[in-house]
This record gives structure tokens, C-alpha cells and sequence, in this order.
């Protein structure tokens, strides 16, 4: 962090920020195009691994976490063993969920048509009227199971039955050991809120680039951090994007071995495909940003977690304040015009987008999607 730090501090000294090495141009038709969205939602929210949350979405044994990935009712539950497990939140028998609620703890779920029960391992351990189904194997009735791997306090999932999982392989050796140090396994689930948006490539758009700050966010985190400065960094698929804050010249008047980079900064690292992780001092943000029901739309699940934990009245006031005021941010700056900007899409008026020399993490987002998805 230490380096990045000096990174952005050179860079606004300077007047400088991180550049491509060209303009880039995307076209319209890659956002409003049916065939290319249900691809990407096929290949890059089906088939690839996800970051579904963090360890503290389960915090103890028999917690569970319920989301919805692409029409994929996702069930994530610690056992009694402590081992973190995922399932289609579907019942064998006539396909009701089995848990209906997004977070709590339970060691049964049963479904409300017909009260079959399954515990915290999947297995079907509830059948009432057994003597109706005599013949049937109850292993071949066990939730329809995913693949789930928690590693560095992350919870990571692929949503096709029957499919693998490496994460240490698809994040890459530097972005592996990023993770590893931030100890997000402490991390303690504050609150989560859902915020409609446009196409899922425009929402995710938003989280690239600082060139917007003073322009859209004048009041907001342009008092925070500087306008159209960025480091950039690339992990494979992956990316990191650091924004100097407005106290960061402060690091000059400090030996660089008594930093804290992260009060002058903030790292933002874009989890390819779909999820913006912040890490701060005091709390992480993870926002999932998840294609809808049709191709101009999608939802973003903005969740916060403590770096400490919440021990006191004081402390969750904190928390909300920062819940809030970031929510706000997306959804009535951000958002408010992500939804007119997918609304023009279809006017003609452009063939496509264009993303400049100054916004490196688009550039980065946009040849993955097309490497991973449409090739």
C-alpha cells in the first residue's frame, strides 16, 4: 500500500494521473445487444467463479445468506462443521425455495409448499407422508449443491452445478497475496442495500474513473478525493484503482515507515467480472453489481462490513453514516444518471462510448469482458 501511496502523491504533485496508451472506443450495440448479454450472463456470471461475499455474510455455524445471481436462487450456509457450503435455494420436490429470508441462522430449511427439510450439509433430513415417496433415494433429493471456496475471508462461488473452483488460480499470485493481507476474515456484515441501475456494463463503468468527480459529484466525493488523478494496475482479469485523497500531501511532512496509506487514499480493487471491493480503515464495501431480468437492467448489492467490531452504539452510528452517505452517492449521482445514459443508448446518437487516455480501468473491463465472454 505503501507504494501506491507514493504512486498518487507523485501524481498529484505533478498534475499527473495514469494513462493508456490510446483513446478507446466501445460500441453501443455491445451494451444493448440481447445476444452478447445473455453470453456474458452465461459465461461470466454462470460459468465463472463469483465473489458472492465475505466469511461475515456467515458468522457462525448455521448462519446463512440468500441472493439471487442471474434467475440463480443462491443459498450460502455454515454447517455445524464450520465449512461454508452453497446451494440452488431450491427445493427438490416441486421447486419452492427452502429459505426465503436473505440473512439469519437456522439448522433446518424447509420449504413452505410441502415442508420438506434439508439441514446445513444439503441433505434431505424432513419428508412428511415418507410412505407416499417409499422407493425414493433421499441422497438423490439433496439440495442442488455449488461450488464454494472461502478463502482470505471471501466467499467464493460458480453457479453451474457440478463445476470447479480454483480461486488462488483465477485471482493470479499478486492479487492472491493483496487479499491475503487484509485479513477480511475479521470483517464483521453491517448492512446491505440494493439499488436498481441500467445495463450491468454501464453500472459497473461507474467504479473505473475519477474524471467524473468534480463534475457529478462536486459536493460529494470530490471534497474527498481528487478529481482525475488514478493509479491503475492490472491483475490479469482483475484490476486495482487507486484515488489519492485530499489530505494525501500530508504524507510528505511523515517518514514513509509510520504511513497509513489508507487514511490518504483509497484502494478500490474491480473483481472481475461484476464487483467493486474498497477497502478503508475502518470498513469494506463490496458492491455486486448483478445483470436484471432484461438486458438494460440490473441491481447492485452494496454491502458494508466493519474492519473492528461493532461494539458499541457510537461505532454503528459511524458505520451507518458511512453506509448511507455512499448509497446516496451511487444512487442519486451515479445511478440517477446511469439510467438516463442507458435510456439514450437506443437514440442513435452514438455508435459508440469513449473512453479516454485518462480511463485506464475502462479500457482493461471492457477487453476482458469481450476475452472472456464473446471470444
Amino acid at each position: 500500500m505503501a507504494a501506491l501511496a507514493k504512486r498518487l502523491l507523485a501524481h498529484v504533485e505533478n498534475k499527473t494521473t495514469d494513462h493508456a496508451g490510446d483513446v478507446f472506443r466501445e460500441p453501443v450495440a455491445n451494451y444493448t445487444s440481447v445476444e452478447k448479454w445473455e453470453r456474458e450472463r452465461q459465461k461470466l456470471f454462470r460459468e465463472s467463479p463469483l465473489l458472492l461475499g465475505l466469511s461475515g455474510d456467515l458468522p457462525t455455524n448455521g448462519s446463512y445468506r440468500t441472493l439471487t445471481v442471474c434467475d440463480v436462487p443462491v443459498l450460502m450456509i455454515r454447517g455445524d462443521d464450520g465449512i461454508a457450503r452453497a446451494f440452488i435455494n431450491v427445493c427438490r420436490h416441486r421447486g419452492a425455495p427452502v429459505i426465503q429470508d436473505e440473512r439469519g441462522e437456522s439448522r433446518r430449511y424447509t420449504c413452505a409448499y410441502h415442508a420438506w427439510s434439508y439441514d446445513g450439509a444439503g441433505a434431505l433430513v424432513g419428508l412428511p407422508a415418507a410412505d407416499a415417496f417409499e422407493g425414493i433415494n433421499r441422497c438423490d433429493y439433496a439440495l442442488r449443491q455449488l461450488a464454494l471456496e472461502e478463502r482470505h475471508g471471501m466467499l467464493w462461488g460458480v453457479l453451474t452445478p457440478g463445476a470447479t473452483i480454483d480461486v488462488a488460480a483465477w485471482l493470479g499470485d499478486d492479487l492472491d497475496r493483496e487479499f491475503a493481507a487484509f485479513d477480511f476474515g475479521s470483517c464483521e456484515w453491517f448492512v446491505s442495500y440494493s439499488i436498481d441501475a441500467a445495463n450491468w456494463k454501464l453500472a459497473m463503468d461507474t467504479y473505473f474513473e475519477a474524471y467524473h468527480f468534480a463534475s457529478l459529484h462536486r459536493n460529494t466525493i470530490n471534497l474527498i478525493t481528487y478529481n482525475d488523478v488514478i493509479a491503475f494496475d492490472a491483475f490479469q482479469q482483475h484490476q486495482r484503482n487507486g484515488f489519492p485523497r485530499r489530505n494525501v500531501l500530508e504524507l510528505r511532512d511523515i517518514p514513509e515507515t509510520e504511513w497509513e496509506p489508507l487514511n490518504h487514499m483509497s484502494s478500490i480493487y474491480k473483481v472481475f467480472p461484476n464487483v467493486a471491493v474498497t477497502v478503508a480503515p475502518e470498513a469494506v464495501l463490496i458492491s455486486q453489481v448483478l445483470p436484471g431480468p432484461t438486458v438494460d437492467t440490473s441491481i447492485t448489492i452494496q454491502s458494508t462490513y466493519s474492519r473492528s467490531p461493532i461494539d458499541s452504539a457510537e461505532r454503528r452510528a459511524e458505520l451507518d453514516q458511512r453506509a448511507r452517505f455512499i448509497r446516496d452517492v451511487i444512487l442519486e449521482e451515479d445511478y440517477f444518471l446511469n439510467h438516463k445514459i442507458g435510456a439514450g443508448l437506443s437514440s442513435g446518437a452514438n455508435e459508440f462510448l469513449t473512453f479516454g487516455r485518462n480511463e485506464p480501468g475502462l479500457h482493461h473491463f471492457h477487453r476482458m469482458v469481450e476475452e472472456f465472454a464473446h471470444r
